[in-house]
């Protein structure tokens, strides 16, 4: 949070939120529902900020107020878009988003790295929902969530071992983790009938790889080059997903 405004501290969760709507709106046949969706929740992710300030008792920062109105009245705007049901649909969701990271803050589990997975994972999985309203096939739409549900979560465990010394040793649990996340969602694109989709998590594949040979003395990359690396994954996941659906 700066001074002035408070955002999120999670940018991957940016990143994330904001690829969910361009591979909905990739993949569908009606895009620009799509990305009505896509920035509704990408809106309720940068309100996030402002939100949790405000239930912890802050006083809002000097930009805080006109920012969350901003952010309200583009969500509400990206929702009527859409049709009845899928706008009452997105703005439940968006609230039950901010709901459960109210909580979160005020228990003080919205650093737990299970909490981090699984905001991370629905981020992603908003994309199967942006794409379904969107005009894309339930099979299709699942596909999609769960392709980058599972490339969004599994970044958890895999960055946090190795941007956080304290759970650097942790290293080989996140890769076993990771292996076990892609063999699942691999299974689950075979089930949906879209196999070849589980090509797009070669990008986290090849991290986890990478993860898993790496020595334990081995100098670790800075925040700014894990950073870079997760945007160009998360690129190429999207656009192979697209290719590939």
């Amino acid at each position: 949070m700066s001074r002035r405004l408070s955002l999120p501290a999670e940018h991957g969760g940016y990143l994330t939120a904001a690829a969910a709507g361009v591979a909905a709106a990739l993949v569908a046949p009606m895009p620009a529902r799509a990305l009505a969706v896509g920035t509704a929740v990408l809106a309720t992710f940068l309100a996030r900020g402002v939100i949790e300030r405000l239930a912890m008792g802050k006083p809002p920062a000097a930009w805080d107020r006109p920012w969350l109105a901003l952010l309200a009245l583009v969500a509400l705007v990206a929702s009527a878009s859409l049709v009845r049901r899928d706008a009452a649909l997105t703005g439940g969701a968006c609230v039950g988003l901010l709901v459960a990271s109210v909580v979160a803050r005020r228990t003080r589990h919205h650093r737990d790295a299970s909490f981090e997975a699984l905001g991370m994972g629905l981020l992603g999985a908003s994309a199967g929902w942006a794409a379904f309203a969107a005009g894309a096939s339930a099979r299709d739409a699942a596909t999609v969530a769960v392709v980058l549900a599972t490339h969004a979560a599994l970044a958890v465990p895999l960055v946090r071992t190795q941007l956080r010394r304290r759970e650097r040793a942790a290293a080989s649990r996140a890769v076993l983790i990771a292996a076990a996340g892609l063999v699942l969602a691999a299974v689950a694109t075979l089930v949906l009938g879209n196999p070849l989709a589980a090509l797009a998590l070669a990008p986290r594949a090849l991290q986890a790889g990478v993860h898993a040979a790496r020595a334990a003395d081995a100098p670790h990359p800075s925040a700014a080059t894990v950073g870079v690396r997760e945007t160009v994954e998360l690129v190429a996941a999207v656009v192979l997903l697209a290719v590939l659906l």
